[in-house]
C-alpha cells in the first residue's frame, strides 16, 4: 500500500474498510445537492469540466482498502478524501445526477476488468492509481497520450515526456471516453498529491492552466509547508496532453518513450479490444517493400502470448491488412488508435510493421533497439543495436545459428509518435523469437511488477556444446526449453 504523507494510520484491513465505507456514505449524502437535467454528452476534454457531466449520471469510485487487483494493494483514506472534494463540487457546479459511491471491487470484476451489471452505462469519476484501483488500472493505458508507468513510478507521455518528482508528488488528471461514457481519472501515488488533485478539481476556476487538453501532468506545491494542499497554492504544469497532439512545457525530446515490459505484460493479461496482434502475412502480396512472406512458424511465438490474455477480446490482423500502410508497414491511427497496445512478434524480414519501427520510421516511430547484419573478420554476424548509443547488445555469427539450435532475441517496448504502446519480440531466426516469447511468458507474465526495464536480450542454446556468454550446453532436442534461455542484456 502506498505510504500516506498525511492521514490516520490504518491499524487493520477491517478498520480501513469501515472507514472508507463510512466516508463513501458521506459522499452519498453530499450528492443530494446534484440536479438532473438531460443533455447530450460532450467531448471529454478538460476545459469542459465540470459542464461535460451536465444531465448525466455520474458514478464515484474509489479503490477498496483490502488488498486486490494486479498488485495486491488497497485504496487509502486520502483517495476517499479526494473523491469527496470532487463530488461535492461537481454536485454544486453541474446538473449531474451523482450516483451512490462504490468501491472498485463492487463495480468491476478482476482480472476480466469488465464493468458489473448496473454499472456499465454511467459516467465515472475514479480516484487512486493503477495499483490501488482496478478502474484506474483498466483505463491507465487507454488515456490518449499519457499514462502512469507503475513499474517506474513515472508518468509517461507520447511526446517523449517522462515525469517524476523528488517526493513522488507528481500526478495525472485525465478524461477519456469509453463507449460514450465520460471517465475522469485521478492517478497519484502519494496521499498529498491525490488530495491535491481533488482540491484542484474542486477549485477548477483557480487553475485554468491545468484544464487544458485531455490530460494534464502536474506537481502540486505545499507553499505554506503545513503538509496539506489548499486552494490557491501553486501548481507546476509539466505537460498538457491534447487529443492526437501533445504540447509539452518541458524540453522536447526526439528519443523514444520507454514503457516497461512489466506494464506490457499487465496489458496482455488484461486483454480487450485495445490489444492488437499484428501477424506477418504468409503471402508476399501486399507487403511493404523489402518484406518477404512469413512461414507459419513465425506465428508460434505470438500464440504463447495470446494464451495468457485472461481478458480475451483482443483483435488480430495481418501486416497486409488495410489498417497497415502497405507502402511502409506503419499501423494506421484509424485502425490502431492512441493508447492501443500493438503486439508485433517475428522479424523485420517478414513483418512489415516491425520493419517500419526498425528501419523506415523516424523520430518517436523508431524502436529503441534495431537489427542489422554486418561483417566481422570476414564472417557474417547478426546484431541487435541500441539506437541511442550504437552499442551492440546482441551478436551472433550467422554460422552459429544456422542449425536452429542457438539464437538470441530482443524483447522491447516503447510508445510511438501516435501514443500507441508498441511491444516487439524479434529473434535472429524463428527459434530465437520463440525463445524470447517463452522467456517473457514464463518470467514476466507471472510477476509483471518485477520488470521495470523496457529492453531485454535473451540467448538460447540447445546445442550439446557451450556457447557465448558462458552459456552451458543444451539438451540437443531441437526445442526451446526454459533452462536453455539466459538474459544477456537488460535496460
Amino acid at each position: 500500500m502506498p505510504v500516506e504523507k498525511r492521514g490516520p494510520v490504518m491499524r487493520s484491513t477491517v478498520q480501513a474498510r469501515v472507514s472508507i465505507t463510512t466516508m463513501l456514505a458521506l459522499i452519498g449524502v453530499l450528492s443530494v445537492f446534484a440536479l438532473s437535467c438531460p443533455m447530450a454528452g460532450a467531448t471529454p476534454i478538460l476545459p469542459q469540466y465540470p459542464a461535460l457531466f451536465n444531465g448525466r449520471q455520474v458514478l464515484p469510485v474509489v479503490g477498496d482498502s483490502a488488498p486486490h487487483g494486479a498488485y495486491g494493494s488497497g485504496g487509502t483514506s486520502s483517495d476517499v478524501a479526494s473523491l469527496i472534494q470532487i463530488i461535492l463540487r461537481l454536485g454544486q457546479e453541474s446538473t449531474a445526477s451523482i450516483q451512490d459511491s462504490r468501491l472498485d471491487t463492487e463495480v468491476m470484476d478482476y482480472p476480466s476488468l469488465n464493468w458489473r451489471t448496473g454499472y456499465s452505462t454511467q459516467d465515472a469519476v475514479s480516484v487512486g492509481d493503477p495499483m490501488r484501483s482496478i478502474v484506474n488500472y483498466k483505463y491507465n493505458s487507454r488515456i490518449a497520450g499519457a499514462w502512469l508507468d507503475v513499474a517506474s513510478g513515472r508518468i509517461l507521455t507520447a511526446s517523449g515526456g517522462s515525469y517524476s518528482s523528488p517526493d513522488g508528488n507528481h500526478a495525472l488528471i485525465a478524461l477519456l471516453s469509453d463507449g460514450g461514457r465520460n471517465i475522469l481519472l485521478v492517478s497519484a501515488m502519494t496521499g498529498f498529491s491525490v488530495r491535491a488533485a481533488g482540491a484542484i478539481l474542486s477549485s477548477y476556476a483557480s487553475y485554468p492552466q491545468v484544464f487544458n487538453g485531455v490530460a494534464v501532468v502536474f506537481i502540486p506545491h505545499d507553499d505554506d509547508a503545513d503538509g496539506f494542499f489548499e486552494p490557491g497554492e501553486s501548481v507546476t504544469v509539466l505537460e498538457n496532453v491534447q487529443a492526437g497532439v501533445t504540447t509539452t512545457t518541458s524540453t522536447p525530446t526526439t528519443s523514444t518513450t520507454r514503457l516497461s515490459i512489466g506494464t506490457v505484460a499487465m496489458r496482455i493479461i488484461q486483454g480487450g479490444a485495445d490489444v492488437h496482434y499484428i501477424f506477418p502475412s504468409p503471402s508476399s502480396q501486399g507487403k511493404a517493400p523489402g518484406v518477404i512472406a512469413a512461414s507459419f512458424s513465425d506465428w508460434v511465438a505470438a500464440a504463447y502470448l495470446q494464451g495468457y490474455s485472461a481478458g480475451g477480446g483482443y483483435l488480430q490482423n495481418l501486416d497486409t491488412d488495410a489498417s497497415v500502410d502497405r507502402s511502409n508497414g506503419k499501423p494506421s491511427l484509424d485502425g490502431y488508435p492512441s493508447g492501443s497496445l500493438l503486439v508485433l512478434v517475428s522479424g523485420p524480414i517478414v513483418h512489415g510493421s516491425i520493419k517500419y519501427y526498425f528501419d523506415a520510421g523516424s523520430g518517436l516511430d523508431r524502436s529503441p533497439v534495431y537489427f542489422r547484419v554486418t561483417t566481422l573478420s570476414g564472417a557474417t554476424h547478426l546484431q541487435f543495436v541500441l539506437r541511442s548509443t550504437g552499442v551492440v547488445i546482441g551478436d551472433a555469427a550467422a554460422s552459429d545459428i544456422s542449425s536452429f539450435q542457438r539464437d538470441q532475441a530482443v524483447v522491447q517496448s516503447f510508445a510511438d509518435a501516435n501514443g500507441r504502446l508498441v511491444f516487439i519480440i524479434t529473434g535472429f531466426t524463428y527459434q530465437g523469437t520463440v525463445a524470447g516469447a517463452k522467456w517473457f511468458v514464463r518470467n514476466v507474465m507471472p510477476n509483471p511488477s518485477a520488470y521495470t526495464g523496457s529492453i531485454v536480450v535473451v540467448q538460447w542454446n540447445d546445442a550439446p556444446t557451450a556457447w557465448l556468454n558462458g552459456q552451458s550446453p543444451g539438451n540437443d532436442n531441437l526445442l526451446v526449453d526454459d533452462d536453455e534461455v539466459i538474459i544477456i542484456y537488460s535496460g
